[in-house]
């Protein structure tokens, strides 16, 4: 088995916080960086944050 490609720029977002989770799961074409702004915002108020 071969290691999948991750795209330059398209990696996870991980953003750590409390102990509530967010999931954020951006759309068919897009990439996690395409919501990485709204996890940001998560964030800041204390929340963990994963987009993959």
């Amino acid at each position: 088995m071969t290691a999948a490609m991750v795209i330059p720029g398209a990696e996870s977002v991980f953003l750590p916080g409390n102990s509530i989770g967010i999931l954020i799961c951006h759309g068919f074409n897009g990439t996690p960086q395409s919501v990485r702004y709204l996890g940001e915002k998560f964030a800041a108020k204390g929340f963990t944050v994963f987009a993959p």
